[in-house]
């Protein structure tokens, strides 16, 4: 019978698909046959074949050359108010079709790791969160935390007391996405007291702006605006941003100090977007739906930069592209190899399969 791992996260971008790629191939890379199951997915993809399509399972599936279907890897999909769609007989439906997927998968498998949702809580009203689902396949769990606050101790010693009250055995904690400056202080601080609660620390993995910073065509994704020059550029990566409301004199300082930003400022503002195509900007973003001048979208299509234009408020789309992480494509050879060596190096996962009873060959 396949062992199970059941990997979810505190909170929304975590890193929680990057820590299942990651332990999948170093777990497939040492001679065990992993599959991989998500039972309840956010229904935020597009439509493909009349089926939701979920990115992330689309990368799991091909980078472990799974012989599964979308409709198979994942079972469910939980819509923004689910809570009106899923009565008793749907939920009956789901659980039956999330244990006909499970079975299939884990049928010719070592080990499954099974994806929770966005966040450790969705599901629960119905009895669909990974902690109710766990149980049901005798799964063991790890929690991802991304680890910039101290708070991220509380979230996950309240999420160890949900997991014993349900007699769910949570085998630790990998706190992803620590900043630099902060990784002394997890180390020092927060391990020490998650560990006095007994909760395991399986890695602290620092922050790779190569992996979390998203592309422009991450953030295009979220604002949904109009593409005005550029477009073939749409791969570069953004990994600052900045705002221009400023004078064009203060403006060029800032710009030039900045590589690989994003700059959000008025359509209007023809003076500081000539001086942010100057510099090494990969993307502008124009707001209020107000039409730029000719020679912004000139000087953008000769200097290859892609120009948006989006009807929010700087303020609004600001806190959007904020909200944007970077995902992992399946063809991105290159980052699916830095995630494997990266948890291989941060995470102790000799450790976790010794708690999932799989023994490693030696």
């Amino acid at each position: 019978m396949a062992k199970s791992l059941y990997i979810v996260s505190s909170n929304e971008f975590s890193g929680k698909t990057a820590i299942c790629l990651g332990l999948a191939l170093k777990f497939k890379e040492i001679g065990l046959k992993v599959s991989y199951f998500k039972p309840i997915a956010p229904a935020i993809g597009s439509i493909r074949a009349g089926y939701p399509h979920d990115d992330d399972a689309q990368l799991m599936i091909e980078s472990l050359t799974l012989p599964y279907s979308m409709t198979t890897v994942v079972a469910g999909f939980l819509e923004r108010r689910y809570l009106d769609k899923v009565s008793s007989e749907q939920r009956d439906a789901l659980l039956k079709r999330i244990d006909k997927s499970y079975n299939e998968i884990s049928k010719n498998a070592d080990l499954v790791i099974i994806e929770g949702a966005r966040r450790f809580r969705d599901g629960m009203a119905l009895g669909l969160d990974p902690t109710s689902l766990s149980k049901r396949f005798g799964a063991k769990m790890v929690i991802v935390c991304k680890g910039g606050e101290d708070t991220v101790a509380d979230k996950v010693i309240i999420e160890k007391m949900v997991t014993d009250l349900n007699e769910v055995e949570l085998m630790g904690c990998i706190i992803n996405n620590v900043p630099k400056t902060m990784i002394e202080r997890v180390q020092g601080v927060v391990k020490p007291i998650l560990e006095s609660k007994n909760v395991r620390v399986l890695g602290v993995i620092p922050e790779e702006t190569g992996l979390t910073a998203p592309s422009v065509a991450d953030i295009q994704a979220t604002l949904q605006g109009e593409v005005l020059a550029g477009e073939e550029s749409f791969d570069r990566i953004v990994k600052h941003i900045l705002v221009g409301a400023m004078t064009p004199s203060s403006a060029l300082r800032f710009l030039r100090s900045v590589e690989d930003k994003v700059v959000v400022t008025g359509g209007d503002r023809a003076d500081i977007s000539l001086l942010a195509l100057e510099t090494d900007t990969s993307l502008l973003v124009l707001t209020g739906n107000m039409y730029p001048d000719i020679h912004v979208i000139s000087k953008a299509k000769e200097r290859k930069v892609p120009v948006i234009l989006v009807p929010d408020d700087t303020y609004s789309t600001v806190s959007k592209i904020e909200s944007v992480t970077g995902r992992i494509k399946p063809n991105d050879k290159k980052k699916i190899n830095f995630v494997e060596q990266i948890t291989s190096s941060h995470v102790d996962w000799k450790q976790i399969l010794t708690f999932l009873g799989l023994e490693l060959d030696t």
